[in-house]
C-alpha cells in the first residue's frame, strides 16, 4: 500500500513537472523578440518661395512638403516601413511662422509618408521677411516582445513625444508703384474755356497726391479738382501718387488744348467807348456844318 502511494506520488510529481516544462516551453516559444520602433527622420522641404528670392508683395505663394520616414515592428517579427501593414498611431502638427507670427497650422495629421501643402500669404510690406516651419510628431509605439498566448502574450506600450523638425526661408517682398489713370482729360482733347476739370483714379492707398502742368513743379492735391485760368494753346498734364511704402507712380502724359472762348453779344467796354466817341464826333461835325450853312444863307442879301 505504501509502495503504491509512494509510486503514485512520484508519478504525479513527474507529470506535474513535465506539464510545467511543456507550458513554459510553449509560452517561451510563442514570444517573438522585436526590435524597438525607429522613426528615422521628419523632414520639411520648402519649394516656394526659395531662399534669398524676390517676390511680389501682393502675391506670395507658399508650397512645401512634410515627410516622416522610419521603420515600425509588427506582430510577424519583421520590420515594416511607415505605410506598411501595421503602422503605429502617429500624429503630427505642422506650423508656419511669418516673421515670428503664426500664419498657418495643421493639427492631427496622420503622418504616414509624404504630404504636400500650399497656401498664400496676405499682402506684405516691401522688405525682407522670414518663414519658419516647425513640426512635432507624437504617437503610441510598440516595443519589447509579443506573444499570442492568452496568459503570457500581448504588447508593451511606450509614448514617444520628442520628434521635431524645422526649416527657415528668407526672402524679399517688392511692391510695385500705384497705377494712376486720368479720367477727365483724353489725349488731344479740346476745351472751350480756361477751366479744365481734373479727375483721376489710383490703384492703391496713397500717402501723397500731386500733378505737374506743362512740366512745372509738382502741385500737391488731396483729390479731384479743376484747373482754372489756363492760357489759350496746348498743355500737358501728369498726375503722381506715392504708395504708403514709398513707391511713387505716375500717369501717362495727357496733351490737351485750350481754345479761345466764344464771343459774347455785348461788346467789350473799350470797343463800346470808342464806338460812342466816334458817333458823337460825327454828330457834332454834322451839326456844325448844318448851322454854318443856315447862317450863311440868312446873311445873303435879298
Amino acid at each position: 500500500m505504501k509502495r503504491a502511494f509512494a509510486f503514485s506520488l512520484i508519478l504525479a510529481l513527474l507529470v506535474s513537472a513535465l506539464a510545467g516544462a511543456l507550458l513554459v516551453k510553449s509560452a517561451t516559444a510563442n514570444f517573438i523578440g522585436l526590435e524597438a520602433p525607429h522613426i528615422k527622420s521628419a523632414k520639411i522641404l520648402v519649394e516656394k518661395p526659395l531662399n534669398s528670392s524676390i517676390c511680389k508683395a501682393s502675391n506670395v505663394d507658399v508650397r512645401f512638403s512634410f515627410e516622416l520616414s522610419g521603420s515600425i515592428p509588427s506582430p510577424d517579427g519583421q520590420k515594416h516601413y511607415i505605410g506598411g501593414v501595421y503602422p503605429p498611431n502617429i500624429k503630427s502638427s505642422i506650423m508656419c511662422f511669418l516673421d515670428g507670427r503664426l500664419v498657418w497650422q495643421r493639427n492631427e495629421l496622420d503622418s504616414l509618408g509624404s504630404f504636400h501643402f500650399a497656401f498664400s500669404l496676405p499682402e506684405l510690406s516691401p522688405e525682407s521677411h522670414s518663414l519658419n516651419f516647425r513640426s512635432e510628431t507624437s504617437g503610441d509605439f510598440f516595443y519589447g516582445t509579443y506573444s499570442s498566448d492568452p496568459l503570457w502574450g500581448g504588447w508593451s506600450w511606450d509614448r514617444v513625444n520628442s520628434l521635431h523638425s524645422s526649416c527657415a526661408v528668407f526672402f524679399t517682398a517688392e511692391a510695385p508703384p500705384p497705377v494712376i489713370q486720368i479720367l477727365s482729360v483724353t489725349q488731344q482733347q479740346v476745351f472751350d474755356g480756361s477751366d479744365v476739370p481734373l479727375s483721376f483714379s489710383v490703384s492703391k492707398p496713397a500717402d501723397w497726391l500731386g500733378y505737374s502742368l506743362d512740366c512745372h513743379n509738382n502741385v500737391t492735391v488731396s483729390g479731384n479738382l479743376t484747373l482754372g485760368g489756363l492760357s489759350q494753346g496746348s498743355h500737358n498734364l501728369v498726375v503722381y501718387a506715392t504708395y504708403v511704402y514709398g513707391q511713387t507712380g505716375k500717369s501717362l502724359v495727357r496733351y490737351f488744348i485750350v481754345a479761345k472762348s466764344s464771343p459774347s453779344f455785348s461788346a467789350p467796354f473799350p470797343l463800346l467807348w470808342i464806338d460812342t466817341t466816334i458817333l458823337a464826333s460825327v454828330a457834332i461835325v454834322a451839326f456844325g456844318l448844318v448851322a454854318y450853312f443856315v447862317r450863311r444863307k440868312q446873311k445873303r442879301p435879298a
